[in-house]
């Protein structure tokens, strides 16, 4: 899996979760145009996690949104059901039991205007990332990351032959980007040393071998990313927002005028703005999913709070972005991010990890201090369990992106005092893993 740092760091997206919403509008549309023709009417059959706690996720709204050719970053996203009245779509919701599938998955019909009809099987594995694993009967792997072209043919001599003319003939080469720099975080730690270059310098690298961009545009989108991060840790400290249930509303502005801390200015100050980011998220505005969308006030907290104490500048803090992007990009490939998968440990203790190596990086710690770092914040996390109140994403979410924003402070003070995790930082990953894994069977057999 070659992650972009963006698929970490990111979507920029309409809350309030990454893989229930953000996800759920990109699976949708992405099956939409794989069916590629006009349609009545859509079915939705929703498994597991989806089915069980979509509706305080916003998934039925984000569904039709995407089938209606909505971004995940869109406000209409909200309006989804009166768009879909107004263009003559109708549309069912049930509950189906899928075998060996993610427990976030999708089964869509669409009914079109020929009265023929287009199955799509997928699911939305976290962090706003798909996977289409059927097409009308066909098991397929499609991520929809790059240009794709999904293509019904007979089989029959010398149809991809044609099929390759007329890519010829337009203009388009099929090529098959180079791998990933890195695999672990012992091999960020070793590219580092071995070149005598930051943890940034060496993400950012493998940033632009991927993507082919140049060094300024993507120092430009993590800007734009940031900016995103800014607005949504600072939006509710004075303005409580509005969300389904209200469960955390005025959280934030709450804990920001909070007077003399027993935990000082700096740690409640982060704690305001993680709350900020969880309110924003839970009222369907926009944030920056880090790597989730539940996850996504813990991170600009922890950069914004400890930017201001060190007096950081914008390009410190970019690559400090950086590096907890690497950290993610690491713990996304070898273990999870999906709350439905991993549990809450996955998603804000992720989220800690990262943000606990970015406080290092901007502290002047070394490589291997970011390590200890990441392997200390997800064992002070370890077996967390996803648990929202009336599967909504604010009850314990917003306590749980405060507590884990400290979580990564703390854990990048222990680290920069000299304290060792002794269990290697990528073995913590794999342990947390583990326990996610095993929690999902557990709850399979009980069930």
């Amino acid at each position: 899996m070659n992650l972009s740092i963006f698929d970490v760091i990111g979507p920029i997206m309409i809350g309030p979760s990454s893989s229930h919403t953000a996800g759920a509008v990109k699976l949708a549309r992405t099956a939409s145009l794989i069916a590629a023709k006009p349609f009545t009417h859509v079915d939705f059959a929703l498994h597991g996690s989806f089915a069980k706690t979509g509706v305080g996720h916003g998934t039925k709204l984000a569904l039709l949104a995407g089938v209606l050719g909505i971004t995940k970053d869109d406000e209409r996203i909200k309006k989804s059901r009166d768009i879909a009245a107004a263009q003559g779509i109708s549309y069912t919701f049930s509950e189906v039991e899928l075998d060996d599938v993610h427990e976030n998955t999708a089964m869509i019909t669409f009914t079109h205007t020929d009265s023929t009809k287009s199955t799509i099987i997928g699911c939305s594995i976290g962090g706003g990332r798909i996977l289409i694993t059927n097409i009308d009967g066909m098991a397929v792997e499609l991520a929809a990351e790059q240009p794709t072209l999904v293509i019904q043919q007979r089989d029959e001599q010398g149809v991809i032959s044609q099929v390759s003319q007329v890519l010829a003939d337009n203009n388009i080469n099929i090529a098959i980007g180079g791998g990933s720099m890195y695999h672990s975080l012992q091999d960020l730690i070793d590219l580092a040393n071995s070149r005598q270059v930051s943890l940034a310098r060496i993400v950012l690298e493998n940033e632009m071998a991927l993507s082919d961009k140049t060094e300024e545009e993507v120092y430009e989108l993590l800007d734009r990313h940031y900016e995103v991060m800014v607005a949504s840790a600072q939006r509710a400290l004075t303005q409580p927002q509005e969300m389904v249930g209200g469960l955390i509303k005025g959280q934030a502005a709450r804990q920001y005028k909070y007077q003399n801390p027993l935990c000082g200015e700096y740690l409640n100050r982060l704690m305001a703005m993680a709350l900020s980011g969880s309110e924003v998220n839970a009222s369907m505005g926009l944030v920056c999913a880090a790597p989730t969308g539940g996850a996504s006030g813990i991170l600009p907290a922890v950069l914004l709070a400890t930017g201001e104490k060190l007096g950081s500048s914008r390009r410190q803090l970019l690559d400090a972005l950086l590096v907890a992007s690497g950290v993610g990009a690491v713990i996304t490939k070898n273990a999870t991010v999906s709350g439905a998968e991993g549990g809450c440990q996955a998603e804000c203790g992720a989220a800690a990890a990262m943000g606990a190596a970015a406080v290092v990086f901007l502290s002047g710690g070394s490589p291997e201090a970011c390590a200890h770092a990441v392997a200390i914040a997800l064992m002070n996390c370890m077996g967390l369990i996803c648990d929202p109140v009336a599967g909504m994403v604010q009850l314990p979410c917003a306590y749980r992106n405060a507590s884990q924003a400290v979580n990564a402070i703390i854990s990048a003070d222990l680290a920069l005092a000299g304290q060792s995790s002794v269990i290697p930082a990528d073995e913590v990953i794999e342990a947390m893993y583990r326990v996610g894994r095993a929690r999902r069977r557990r709850r399979s057999l009980n069930s």
